[in-house]
């Protein structure tokens, strides 16, 4: 259709300045003919005729030119605009290839750290809280976290809990029990309804605080991530970071997440409650 439009205004173009050039060349010889039609034929008076249409020669030719020069602008908006469309193209897909090489690049880093964790869960160790605070360390280090705490599903008098079993950058004496039933809190909210609660330079005011031996601050990102086990909630994973997280870290926690608890371990925490109600 461009084409086609673009064909018919450069006809116009061409028949304008043909129709344009006739007229020119008939008001030229317009005194001659009106004189010889009413018979005159005398030079002096023919001459005469021709002084008198001068100005009206001189009008044309300037208002000739001036259409042509309107003409050739107009062409040259139309191509400065073609050109600026082309390299506006060409910036549009160069930022696409660039944000679909990064996008890849993001991905294959992604599917490298997964294998590395899937590689760490399936390792001996001591004990499944040492597991947990490796996993966990892991995960932390992969999206510049600032704090992170693991929560596993437990059961009393017939109410589902959250509790806390492994923390990074976060102490829990042994002997305290840090948990939060179904819907208490955000993690607890996180594990009923099943999901993810991301927040982005909001944290409640004294929600959580990292100190370290020149102070402590409270980081101002939170990503609450529940573990599901065929759509049954196993666990949360809560992250807490002093910078965003991008969307690349979030899907990496949703994919991490199913590494951190398996069904053995699921099998193992049901065991040892079965143990404790003896």
């Amino acid at each position: 259709m461009k084409t086609f439009n673009r064909n018919i205004s450069i006809v116009l173009i061409i028949l304008f300045v043909l129709v344009t050039f006739y007229a020119a060349i008939d008001l030229l010889s317009l005194p001659n003919d009106i004189l010889e039609s009413i018979g005159i034929s005398e030079n002096t008076k023919i001459e005469q005729a021709r002084k008198v249409a001068f100005s009206s020669y001189t009008v044309l030719i300037i208002d000739f030119f001036i259409v042509l020069l309107l003409i050739f602008m107009f062409s040259m908006n139309n191509i400065n605009h073609m050109a600026e469309n082309i390299v506006y193209v060409e910036k549009e897909k160069q930022a696409d290839d660039q944000e679909n090489y990064r996008r890849e690049g993001d991905n294959i880093a992604m599917e490298e750290s997964l294998h590395k964790l899937q590689s760490l869960s399936i390792s001996e160790y001591d004990s499944e809280k040492k597991k947990f605070e490796k996993l966990l360390a892991f995960i932390c280090n992969e999206v510049k976290a600032s704090a992170g705490a693991l929560y596993t599903t437990v059961t009393h008098d017939n109410l589902k809990f959250q509790e806390f079993v492994a923390g990074y950058a976060f102490y829990m004496p042994d002997s305290e029990k840090l948990k939060f039933e179904f819907g208490e809190g955000l993690v607890g909210q996180a594990a009923k309804s099943g999901n993810d609660v991301i927040i982005s330079e909001a944290m409640p005011q004294g929600y959580i605080k990292i100190t370290s031996g020149l102070g402590e601050s409270e980081p101002n990102n939170l990503s609450i991530i529940p573990i599901k086990i065929d759509e049954d909630v196993k666990g949360v994973l809560e992250i807490a970071s002093f910078s965003k997280f991008n969307q690349s870290q979030i899907n990496f926690l949703k994919k991490a997440s199913s590494y951190i608890i398996s069904n053995d371990d699921v099998e193992s925490e049901i065991v040892e409650q079965e143990e404790e109600n003896i």
